[in-house]
């Protein structure tokens, strides 16, 4: 069973608002800057970035946007971002509301369109910002990961219009990206909403999560939406422990002593959205294929026991069979690292998963 510190009235609330824990916790976090912080789409929530761009280089070749992960934050992007800006490119993370050091209440949004709508205006607002101030057209490039990679296929239609707009087509880059659950959720058995017995039965929700969650009379997929709908922040599924994502002990320990990452499992809208979305988001490149054709790189490790490798494989072919045949050159790349966990910066083989990155990014400064 699985509880909610919260309470009732905070687990049977939808809403999203405030400012994270840590910021009344000094001795834990320093306080953010609000040189840092960007308005959510509705205005209501502050959205925490970090900004990477190196002093030796004038020209900027690429805007590189990162979305975290939900096991991560922006922070832990680092690495990355000083080999890109090693190779010209300015590079800026997000934090997802809810994650990090964004606004929210943690490991929760109310809507996973909201979380996609967020991307999309900082996006638009930082490349108009960035593209003004060096006065030339740059090449825009997306790298995100798990819940992030799912987020940004989901803006890709929206980016890419934007993107050509300026002159550009832009370039995804997604490692673990979400796209199928896999069986550490997809096999959990049971949930509470941290009531007794009298008051909170067990909710079974085996292979809820490789099912569509539209309301239905009977099924497991209307108990995922009872829940969803009624008790949107009830914790249904295990923490998400270091170790399950990891295999590095340093990064393990690391990730257990941050203060930033939430651990204690998913909510149940956020369950529930994002199986919705992937659901959606099969559907979308079925029948609009041609939003969607960009260079593409899919990096995702066969030892992920969070987000399946087989969502990437079944998302790779339907976005390659959407190509048109003379794009050959818009063909999204998979590859896929043997017995890699999900957390691919952070793996032993991570400088392997960088240059992977970094290679590509160059390559999408001219062309395949």
């Amino acid at each position: 069973m699985y509880f909610l510190r919260e309470g009732l009235f905070e687990c049977c609330s939808s809403a999203s608002f405030g400012k994270p824990e840590f910021l009344s916790k000094e001795k834990l976090i320093s306080a953010r800057p609000g040189t840092s912080l960007a308005p959510s789409s509705t205005g209501n929530l502050d959205l925490y970035y970090q900004r990477w761009q190196s002093d030796r280089r004038q020209q900027v070749r690429a805007v590189v946007f990162v979305h975290s992960g939900e096991t991560d934050h922006a922070a832990w992007y680092n690495a990355l971002a000083v080999r890109l800006a090693a190779a010209g490119c300015v590079t800026v993370a997000l934090d997802p509301q809810g994650f990090g050091q964004s606004d929210g209440a943690r490991g929760y949004f109310e809507s996973f369109q909201e979380v996609v709508d967020d991307f999309v205006c900082f996006v638009k607002a930082k490349w108009t910002e960035m593209s003004s101030q060096q006065g030339f057209p740059a090449t825009l490039i997306v790298v995100a990961k798990g819940l992030g990679a799912l987020v940004a296929m989901s803006a890709l239609p929206e980016l890419r219009a934007m993107a050509l707009e300026s002159g550009t087509v832009p370039a995804l880059a997604l490692l673990s990206p979400g796209f199928q659950f896999a069986r550490f959720i997809s096999d959990q058995s049971g949930v509470s909403c941290g009531l007794n017995s009298a008051q909170c039965a067990r909710q079974p929700l085996a292979q809820c999560a490789r099912a569509p969650i539209a309301f239905t009379p009977t099924g497991e997929t209307q108990k995922l939406e009872y829940l969803s709908r009624w008790f949107p922040k009830m914790i249904v599924t295990q923490p998400v422990d270091p170790d399950l994502v990891c295999r590095d002990p340093q990064a393990v320990e690391r990730m257990a002593r941050d203060h930033l990452i939430w651990r204690q499992g998913y909510r149940a809208r956020v369950l529930s959205e994002i199986v919705e979305a992937q659901n959606r988001l099969l559907q979308s490149i079925e029948q609009h294929g041609e939003d969607f054709q960009c260079p593409a790189l899919i990096l995702h490790g066969s030892g992920d026991k969070l987000y399946s490798v087989q969502g990437s494989i079944g998302i790779h072919s339907a976005w390659c069979q959407g190509v048109e045949s003379e794009a050959t050159a818009l063909v999204p790349r998979l590859k896929i690292y043997d017995g890699a966990y999900h957390q691919l910066l952070n793996e032993p083989n991570k400088d392997e998963v960088m240059n992977d990155i970094v290679n590509f990014a160059l390559s999408s400064l001219t062309g395949y």
